[in-house]
């Protein structure tokens, strides 16, 4: 066996960044092909586990603060606006 091509669940988890629980989980689905190490831990194929996350999608960025506090202010002058034109219509219906 090629040791390079395998890993266990603990430093897979650590280099890929990806927790525990995923790769057992990837395991039971078939996913990641498993070994048994020398010492009778599992062991997880490299390529499967860099297969899987190109499959994962990217995360997306949260938006800044900045731009939070443009769009909340952008709202707020909309419904202001839309309360406007409610009221006026109110009133030109009772009047």
């Amino acid at each position: 066996m090629d040791l390079g091509a395998w890993l266990s669940r603990q430093d897979a988890s650590k280099q890929f960044g990806v927790h525990y629980n995923t790769i057992r989980n990837w395991e039971r689905a078939g996913l990641v092909r498993v070994t048994e190490g020398e010492h009778g831990e599992k062991m997880v194929n490299r390529q499967d586990m860099q297969n899987q996350l190109s499959r994962r999608p990217q995360r997306i960025e949260p938006p800044s603060v900045e731009r939070l506090a443009f769009v909340v202010t952008d709202l707020a002058g909309r419904v202001a606006e839309l309360e406007q034109r409610l009221t006026r219509a109110g009133a030109a219906l009772s009047g």
